[in-house]
Protein backbone atom coordinates (compact mmCIF):
# COMPACT_ATOMS: atom_id res chain seq x y z
CA UNK A 1 0.00 0.00 0.00
CA UNK A 2 1.56 3.17 -1.17
CA UNK A 3 1.22 6.15 1.15
CA UNK A 4 2.57 9.88 1.68
CA UNK A 5 5.25 10.83 4.03
CA UNK A 6 4.68 14.25 5.84
CA UNK A 7 7.87 17.02 5.40
CA UNK A 8 9.95 17.55 8.08
CA UNK A 9 11.47 21.24 8.88
CA UNK A 10 13.82 21.77 10.67
CA UNK A 11 13.74 25.24 12.22
CA UNK A 12 15.94 27.74 13.78
CA UNK A 13 13.66 30.25 15.98
CA UNK A 14 16.91 32.35 17.06
CA UNK A 15 18.00 33.78 20.23
CA UNK A 16 14.41 34.22 22.26
CA UNK A 17 13.30 37.30 20.48
CA UNK A 18 9.97 36.89 18.66
CA UNK A 19 10.48 39.18 16.31
CA UNK A 20 13.62 37.59 15.30
CA UNK A 21 12.32 34.54 13.43
CA UNK A 22 12.44 34.45 9.46
CA UNK A 23 9.23 35.60 7.27
CA UNK A 24 9.82 31.64 6.12
CA UNK A 25 9.32 30.29 9.22
CA UNK A 26 6.36 32.31 10.82
CA UNK A 27 4.55 31.10 7.69
CA UNK A 28 5.54 27.45 7.71
CA UNK A 29 4.67 26.84 11.70
CA UNK A 30 1.37 28.51 10.66
CA UNK A 31 0.61 26.01 8.36
CA UNK A 32 1.88 22.33 9.96
CA UNK A 33 -0.31 19.95 11.44
CA UNK A 34 2.63 18.96 14.09
CA UNK A 35 5.30 20.89 16.27
CA UNK A 36 8.14 19.09 17.78
CA UNK A 37 10.21 20.80 20.75
CA UNK A 38 13.08 19.91 23.15
CA UNK A 39 13.28 19.64 26.96
CA UNK A 40 15.69 18.88 29.21
CA UNK A 41 13.15 18.13 31.83
CA UNK A 42 9.83 16.11 32.01
CA UNK A 43 8.64 18.86 33.91
CA UNK A 44 10.23 22.10 31.97
CA UNK A 45 8.33 23.89 29.60
CA UNK A 46 10.30 24.17 26.18
CA UNK A 47 11.86 27.67 25.41
CA UNK A 48 11.60 27.35 21.61
CA UNK A 49 8.03 26.42 22.12
CA UNK A 50 7.72 30.05 23.93
CA UNK A 51 9.49 31.88 21.64
CA UNK A 52 7.27 30.55 18.69
CA UNK A 53 3.48 30.35 20.41
CA UNK A 54 2.03 33.18 18.64
CA UNK A 55 2.43 31.95 15.55
CA UNK A 56 1.11 28.44 15.97
CA UNK A 57 -2.19 27.65 14.17
CA UNK A 58 -4.96 26.40 16.60
CA UNK A 59 -5.26 23.16 14.81
CA UNK A 60 -1.54 22.18 15.32
CA UNK A 61 -0.95 19.44 17.41
CA UNK A 62 2.55 20.48 19.72
CA UNK A 63 4.73 18.12 21.25
CA UNK A 64 7.57 17.95 23.83
CA UNK A 65 9.96 15.60 23.65
CA UNK A 66 12.28 15.11 26.57
CA UNK A 67 15.81 14.38 26.18
CA UNK A 68 17.61 13.45 29.66
CA UNK A 69 21.17 15.92 29.78
CA UNK A 70 23.30 12.73 30.71
CA UNK A 71 26.83 10.87 29.04
CA UNK A 72 25.24 7.86 29.58
CA UNK A 73 25.21 6.33 26.33
CA UNK A 74 22.34 3.81 26.57
CA UNK A 75 19.93 6.33 28.18
CA UNK A 76 20.78 8.89 25.55
CA UNK A 77 20.30 6.43 22.46
CA UNK A 78 16.97 5.37 23.67
CA UNK A 79 15.66 8.83 24.19
CA UNK A 80 16.79 9.65 20.65
CA UNK A 81 15.22 6.76 19.36
CA UNK A 82 12.34 6.84 21.55
CA UNK A 83 11.72 10.41 19.98
CA UNK A 84 12.68 9.50 16.38
CA UNK A 85 9.82 7.40 16.34
CA UNK A 86 7.50 10.10 17.77
CA UNK A 87 8.42 12.18 15.15
CA UNK A 88 8.03 9.47 12.23
CA UNK A 89 4.45 8.40 13.59
CA UNK A 90 3.35 12.03 12.03
CA UNK A 91 5.54 11.54 8.98
CA UNK A 92 4.34 8.29 8.67
CA UNK A 93 0.38 9.09 7.81
CA UNK A 94 1.23 12.25 5.90
CA UNK A 95 1.43 15.31 8.60
CA UNK A 96 3.91 17.56 7.60
CA UNK A 97 6.02 18.62 11.31
CA UNK A 98 8.25 21.11 12.38
CA UNK A 99 11.42 20.27 14.73
CA UNK A 100 11.99 23.38 16.21
CA UNK A 101 15.48 24.40 17.85
CA UNK A 102 16.99 27.88 19.89
CA UNK A 103 19.25 29.68 17.46
CA UNK A 104 20.15 27.84 14.10
CA UNK A 105 19.38 23.50 13.64
CA UNK A 106 23.03 23.45 11.90
CA UNK A 107 25.12 24.91 15.28
CA UNK A 108 25.27 22.68 18.22
CA UNK A 109 21.00 21.81 18.03
CA UNK A 110 19.50 18.78 19.19
CA UNK A 111 17.58 18.18 15.28
CA UNK A 112 21.57 17.06 13.92
CA UNK A 113 21.34 14.03 15.98
CA UNK A 114 17.52 13.33 15.41
CA UNK A 115 17.88 13.22 12.11
CA UNK A 116 20.49 10.70 12.30
CA UNK A 117 17.81 8.13 14.65
CA UNK A 118 15.03 9.78 11.60
CA UNK A 119 17.20 8.60 8.45
CA UNK A 120 17.84 5.16 9.57
CA UNK A 121 14.13 4.38 10.17
CA UNK A 122 13.08 5.86 6.82
CA UNK A 123 15.58 7.63 4.13
CA UNK A 124 12.77 8.52 2.04
CA UNK A 125 12.20 11.31 4.84
CA UNK A 126 11.93 14.71 2.93
CA UNK A 127 13.61 17.86 4.47
CA UNK A 128 13.99 21.17 4.45
CA UNK A 129 16.27 23.18 7.13
CA UNK A 130 14.85 26.45 7.87
CA UNK A 131 18.46 28.48 9.18
CA UNK A 132 17.98 30.61 12.52
CA UNK A 133 19.49 33.66 13.87
CA UNK A 134 22.14 32.41 16.38
CA UNK A 135 22.77 33.39 19.50
CA UNK A 136 25.97 34.72 19.43
CA UNK A 137 24.88 37.07 15.61
CA UNK A 138 22.33 38.39 18.72
CA UNK A 139 24.72 38.89 21.20
CA UNK A 140 27.25 40.60 18.31
CA UNK A 141 24.41 43.27 17.84
CA UNK A 142 23.24 43.76 21.51
CA UNK A 143 27.02 45.00 22.37
CA UNK A 144 27.00 46.88 18.78
CA UNK A 145 30.73 44.95 18.19
CA UNK A 146 31.67 43.22 15.08
CA UNK A 147 32.31 39.14 15.35
CA UNK A 148 34.65 40.09 12.33
CA UNK A 149 36.18 42.58 10.09
CA UNK A 150 38.97 42.41 6.99
CA UNK A 151 40.31 39.22 6.61
CA UNK A 152 40.12 38.19 10.48
CA UNK A 153 39.22 34.18 11.63
CA UNK A 154 36.29 33.56 13.69
CA UNK A 155 35.66 30.19 15.61
CA UNK A 156 32.94 29.28 17.29
CA UNK A 157 33.57 26.64 20.36
CA UNK A 158 31.72 24.94 23.18
CA UNK A 159 32.21 25.32 26.70
CA UNK A 160 30.68 22.51 28.10
CA UNK A 161 33.96 20.35 28.52
CA UNK A 162 35.63 23.43 30.06
CA UNK A 163 38.89 25.82 29.20
CA UNK A 164 40.83 22.87 27.08
CA UNK A 165 39.77 23.61 23.58
CA UNK A 166 39.96 27.29 24.32
CA UNK A 167 43.21 26.80 25.29
CA UNK A 168 43.79 25.07 21.69
CA UNK A 169 42.52 27.58 19.83
CA UNK A 170 43.42 31.21 21.54
CA UNK A 171 46.92 31.33 19.59
CA UNK A 172 45.46 31.05 16.18
CA UNK A 173 42.24 32.45 16.06
CA UNK A 174 41.30 36.26 16.20
CA UNK A 175 37.67 36.40 17.20
CA UNK A 176 36.22 33.31 19.35
CA UNK A 177 32.92 32.53 20.51
CA UNK A 178 32.38 30.20 23.73
CA UNK A 179 28.66 28.54 23.91
CA UNK A 180 27.61 27.13 26.87
CA UNK A 181 29.92 28.68 29.45
CA UNK A 182 27.81 27.70 32.43
CA UNK A 183 29.06 24.62 33.67
CA UNK A 184 32.87 25.69 33.81
CA UNK A 185 32.33 29.41 33.82
CA UNK A 186 35.17 29.66 36.63
CA UNK A 187 37.91 27.79 34.33
CA UNK A 188 37.33 29.72 31.35
CA UNK A 189 37.04 33.13 33.41
CA UNK A 190 40.24 32.05 35.30
CA UNK A 191 42.17 30.93 31.45
CA UNK A 192 41.09 34.49 29.90
CA UNK A 193 42.15 36.40 33.07
CA UNK A 194 45.48 35.77 32.28
CA UNK A 195 45.89 36.71 28.81
CA UNK A 196 47.05 39.94 27.65
CA UNK A 197 46.07 40.02 24.22
CA UNK A 198 42.39 40.38 24.73
CA UNK A 199 40.54 43.58 23.32
CA UNK A 200 36.85 42.12 23.92
CA UNK A 201 35.87 39.84 26.42
CA UNK A 202 32.18 39.92 26.96
CA UNK A 203 29.55 37.68 28.16
CA UNK A 204 25.37 37.75 27.38
CA UNK A 205 23.19 35.27 29.65
CA UNK A 206 19.74 34.91 28.22
CA UNK A 207 20.27 37.08 25.15
CA UNK A 208 16.83 37.99 23.92
CA UNK A 209 15.21 36.31 26.59
CA UNK A 210 13.29 37.74 30.25
CA UNK A 211 15.96 38.21 32.49
CA UNK A 212 19.22 39.41 29.97
CA UNK A 213 22.14 39.87 31.34
CA UNK A 214 25.27 41.65 29.81
CA UNK A 215 28.87 42.03 31.13
CA UNK A 216 30.84 43.81 28.78
CA UNK A 217 34.23 42.46 30.55
CA UNK A 218 34.40 39.56 32.30
CA UNK A 219 37.89 39.86 33.80
CA UNK A 220 36.32 42.21 35.90
CA UNK A 221 33.32 40.56 37.58
CA UNK A 222 32.77 38.17 40.33
CA UNK A 223 29.82 35.86 39.97
CA UNK A 224 28.73 33.76 42.81
CA UNK A 225 26.67 31.72 41.20
CA UNK A 226 26.71 29.90 37.71
CA UNK A 227 25.44 31.91 35.09
CA UNK A 228 22.11 30.37 33.04
CA UNK A 229 22.74 27.42 30.61
CA UNK A 230 21.90 29.90 27.66
CA UNK A 231 25.09 31.96 28.65
CA UNK A 232 28.18 32.82 25.79
CA UNK A 233 31.11 34.37 25.38
CA UNK A 234 32.55 36.63 22.63
CA UNK A 235 36.08 37.55 22.86
CA UNK A 236 38.08 39.48 20.48
CA UNK A 237 41.98 39.92 20.28
CA UNK A 238 44.06 42.92 20.25
CA UNK A 239 45.73 41.60 16.98
CA UNK A 240 49.26 42.22 15.63
CA UNK A 241 49.95 44.71 12.66
CA UNK A 242 49.86 42.67 9.20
Amino acid sequence: MEYRLGKLYAIGVGPGDPELLTIKAIKILKNVSNIFSVTSSSESKSTAFDIVSSYINSNCRCTQLYFPMTKDETLLKKAWNKNALEVYKALRIGRDAAFITLGDPSIYSTYSYLWQYLYTIDKHIEVEVIPGITSFQAASARLNIPLVTGDESLTILTGVNGSKRLEEIFPISDNIVIMKVYKHWKEIFDFLSKQNNIKIASLISRCGLKGEKIWEDIRNINLEQPPSYFTLSIVKKTLDEK
